[in-house]
């Protein structure tokens, strides 16, 4: 697999079409290997100029396989980012939904850096929405964690009104990294 990929990256550089590169690093991010579908997904990520050789099934197909990937969290993550960095619509709300399947906290921040990309102060209160809903201890402090993850004002200012007892709350907290966030859990300075 990884000579097929080295293969593929030579003849790209020798001139071979970029619609056809694009369209096998697609094929290779969804293959099982787990070694090079992270490496043609992130090469994805990095190459605007072959993304967008990508059709909509092909997006679609990775963005199904970002939300729904369970497994392999790494991998998760990076296709995330690649949907993301594509800006496909609807990539931030599948990848909150998909913090139920997978509650890691670093795809939850990831989850929480993309919808500060993507949306802005926008994102927390979609956040927000998946909250009041999550009947799981587990999914409420993926998307607490997400949410402080996207370092907004909306974000702090409902932490804010939560109960900062709640270790998932300090945590989200935390994760906002703001000053008035350190202060609120009495980490200034550290």
């Amino acid at each position: 697999p990884a000579v097929r990929f080295a293969q593929l990256l030579a003849a790209s550089e020798s001139g071979a079409s970029p619609t056809d590169t694009a369209s096998a690093l697609a094929t290779m991010a969804l293959q099982p290997d787990p070694t090079l579908r992270l490496e043609a997904t992130k090469y994805l990520t990095e190459r605007g100029d072959l993304r967008s050789k990508l059709v909509g099934l092909q997006w679609n197909t990775l963005l199904a396989r970002a939300t729904g990937e369970v497994e392999d969290v790494a991998y998760k993550t990076a296709l995330a980012e690649l949907c993301a960095e594509q800006k496909l619509d609807g990539v931030f709300d599948a990848l909150i939904v998909s913090l139920g399947q997978v509650t890691d906290p670093e795809y939850a921040r990831t989850v929480g850096r993309i919808g500060r990309a993507l949306h802005g102060e926008q994102s927390a209160a979609k956040l927000g929405e998946r909250l009041r809903g999550a009947a799981k201890t587990e999914d409420r402090a993926a998307l607490l964690l997400a949410l402080g993850a996207t370092n907004t004002q909306t974000a702090f200012d409902a932490l804010q009104r939560m109960d900062k007892k709640d270790a998932a709350v300090e945590a989200a907290l935390k994760e906002h990294r703001s000053s008035r966030a350190k202060e609120a859990v009495g980490t200034k300075g550290k």
